[in-house]
């Protein structure tokens, strides 16, 4: 009785110890829908005109801790928050992003 008993934990140790091989290492990743800095939309660009899109997403998400953006979405609000010049943007022409998945 007393090996079964042994024999029993060593599977389950076995067994646990595949499970944790055969889970893939999966980075954190973290949605921010219609992300603001001093109650704005963060702009597309990390300064005026300049590095829009991934170079503003990918800004936004090391200043929130992460390492890079892998995905963005963008509309036009009106009003946005140039993060690398720390400028406003006002006007139908300001681009902000609309979500921004970041990753660690």
């Amino acid at each position: 009785m007393k090996h079964l008993r042994n024999g029993g934990l060593l599977l389950v140790l076995v067994l646990g110890f595949v499970a944790v091989l055969a889970t893939p290492g999966r980075a954190e990743d973290r949605r921010f829908n219609y992300p603001r800095i001093n109650g704005i939309i963060v702009d597309h660009c990390v300064t005026w005109a300049t590095n829009c899109g991934r170079g503003g997403a990918n800004q936004y998400c090391r200043r929130r801790g992460f390492n890079r953006a892998i995905s963005w979405s963008r509309y036009k609000p009106g009003r946005t928050w140039v993060i690398g010049s720390r400028q406003v943007c006002n006007g139908s022409f300001c681009v902000g992003f609309r979500q921004v998945t970041c990753q660690r």
